[in-house]
């Protein structure tokens, strides 16, 4: 499930049909005249998008969108007519018992950034030092403890604006107090930065997991989504990494995800996050990481949600 034009479910599905089976992207944001049909009669029968629900053996939660409200319905009914859509299209999934990847509710519960972070430090991954407040004296504190200890401070949201791009950026105490009244309004996440070494992106599709460097074209960005212009390599985790990773995603109950992970100049690897949906194509792109034939082993394989 994802929404016409997404090339990640293109690409995976053109794997999936090159070994003679069948698969079809829904449009998880369900546009205007497209039908859904669940009955209970002799036997529960659904289906969706002329898509026979009932009958499917995978269903890959790539883009689970809310669905929209049809153009046509007043404003003040929108937000009803998108929630009777969604409790209509997922209860239907749900109530199919069909293998669902990843499991609608362990990717929920995963895409919380505490969660993770504490989940992970459990596992015995290394974690920033991190501060999540509202409060402006605590975030204070904070960056200042940081700041004697030799460290600098950053700090990003727990999601980005919809349609928009929110980097991680360095924090100085004087910028904190000159914005003390509008972090009142949300809380943020702070962390220590962890100095450049190198950043390591890690995909892991059920038992597999492929792993890159990125290398920015300027060393001292910290978040290397902003240089359009950053290259991969191939890059090897020890096995120790690898095996709470491992680890790591299965306490989340997710059979996938991408993981970003950074390593210091000591050679100390720590991790920031999980995505559960993930973008990879890239990385197939650039590094011929065979992701997408890992995706259709994963769809085809018989089995239930853990």
């Amino acid at each position: 499930m994802s929404i016409p034009g997404d090339l990640h479910a293109e690409a995976v599905a053109r794997s999936i049909s090159s070994r003679g089976q069948s698969c079809k992207i829904m449009d998880g944001k369900w546009q205007d005249g497209q039908i859904i049909h669940t009955t209970f009669l002799d036997e529960f029968q659904a289906s969706y998008d002329a898509a026979p629900i009932d009958s499917a053996t995978t269903i890959w939660w790539r883009r689970p969108f809310t669905p929209q409200s049809n153009l046509n319905v007043e404003k003040e009914l929108q937000k009803f007519v998108s929630t009777e859509k969604k409790h209509a299209l997922h209860g239907s999934i749900y109530a199919s018992e069909c293998r669902v990847v990843n499991s609608p509710f362990c990717e929920l519960k995963a895409q919380y950034k505490p969660y993770q972070l504490r989940l992970a430090s459990k596992i015995g991954l290394k974690i920033p030092e991190t501060c999540i407040t509202n409060d402006a004296n605590r975030a204070c504190e904070f960056t200042k403890r940081l700041s004697k200890n030799g460290k600098r401070c950053i700090y990003k949201p727990f999601t980005s604006p919809e349609d928009n791009f929110a980097p991680t950026r360095i924090l100085t105490t004087e910028q904190l107090e000159e914005a003390a009244a509008e972090l009142t309004v949300a809380p943020v996440i702070f962390q220590e930065c962890i100095e450049k070494g190198v950043d390591v992106r890690v995909c892991i599709v059920g038992d597999k997991l492929f792993s890159a460097a990125i290398i920015p074209t300027h060393a001292d960005l910290i978040d290397w989504r902003c240089d359009p212009l950053a290259k991969t390599e191939h890059f090897k985790l020890p096995t120790g990494i690898e095996d709470k990773l491992f680890a790591f995603t299965r306490a989340l109950g997710l059979e996938t995800g991408s993981i970003d992970l950074r390593v210091n100049p000591d050679g100390q690897f720590y991790f920031f996050e999980i995505n559960p949906s993930g973008q990879f194509l890239w990385l197939e792109a650039d590094l011929g990481l065979p992701i997408c034939d890992a995706f259709a082993d994963l769809l085809l394989r018989a089995g239930s949600n853990p």
